[in-house]
């Protein structure tokens, strides 16, 4: 059995991962595997940079389980020793959509095991809007979440310590005139919080992505400051996509960036954020937190 689809979606000018799932629905082992992906016109796999072979070699997403990928007309040829009866396994591709790509047909898959031959195609193609994945993986997997604020009301303002503890008669943020918050004690920064990770037992990091929203032009909102479990400094990390929205109050933005080699293998503890861009402002205005 063999399915093909994108996580989230195939949006133009965004890069995008497509997932391949086989199944062997058989009591014996499958012969060798062999997947050849075809994408859709304007959608190319990307490549590792390094060579294999004299040729470019493309790096599954997440849990790699044995497959091999190298460029193929159109699309890879990807292959994995064989599957056990009753054993699934998955293949998670990075792609680039090219900003003029046709919606149409979404990407197909010919797989070959032995003497067995199975296809399938996905059914959605590119799209003008959607979300696509940022990370795929498989297995025994979890997701943790954390974050913080950097604009609370001002620390002296009556009703602002219930407002803190979400009680009292105005504990929406909407309700104050926003202050930076900045608790790390270091000179430097303007507006500073933490937030502590804590994986589960047993565990290790395999992605890591810092979102981080503000007030004001998303053109002026690329970098904040970050400082990992273990690092004495913040290291300032650029975002790879930041998107810009008109709100009744103003301009507001979201960032991102991949910032798993920056945690390393010390990825659990206290993860502090500081200085991206804010606006101190009146009711309604965008604040200012991160995850």
């Amino acid at each position: 059995m063999a399915s093909i689809d994108p996580l989230g979606a195939l949006v133009r000018a965004q890069p995008g991962i497509v997932a391949v799932r086989l199944r062997n629905e058989g009591r014996r082992a499958s012969g060798e595997l062999t997947a050849l992906i075809e994408m859709p016109p304007g959608v190319s796999l990307l490549a590792s940079g390094r060579r294999g072979a004299g040729a470019a070699v493309i790096e599954p997403v997440g849990t790699v389980d044995g497959w091999s990928c190298r460029p193929g007309a159109g699309g890879a040829r990807c292959t994995r020793r064989p599957l056990p009866g009753g054993a699934a396994t998955a293949l998670f591709l990075r792609v680039a959509v090219a900003p003029r790509a046709p919606e149409g047909p979404g990407p197909v898959v010919r797989v070959a095991a032995g003497r067995v031959r199975v296809s399938a195609r996905a059914e959605s193609g590119v799209r003008t809007a959607g979300a696509p994945a940022r990370f795929a993986t498989d297995g025994r997997v979890a997701t943790r979440v954390i974050g913080g604020t950097l604009l609370s009301c001002p620390a002296d303002a009556r009703g602002c310590a219930a407002a803190r503890r979400r009680a009292g008669a105005r504990p929406d943020n909407d309700l104050w005139h926003m202050r930076a918050v900045d608790r790390d004690r270091d000179r430097t920064t303007e507006s500073s919080s933490s937030a502590r990770l804590a994986l589960p037992r047993g565990g290790r990091l395999v992605w890591a992505g810092l979102y981080w929203s503000g007030g004001g032009s998303a053109g002026t909102a690329a970098a904040v400051k970050v400082r990992p479990p273990g690092r004495s400094g913040y290291v300032r990390v650029r975002a790879a996509e930041v998107n810009g929205a008109d709100l009744p109050a103003g301009h507001g933005y979201q960032a991102f960036a991949d910032v798993t080699r920056l945690a390393g293998a010390g990825a659990e503890g206290t993860w502090w954020v500081a200085d991206p861009q804010l606006r101190e402002g009146c009711p309604g205005t965008p604040a200012g937190a991160w995850s």
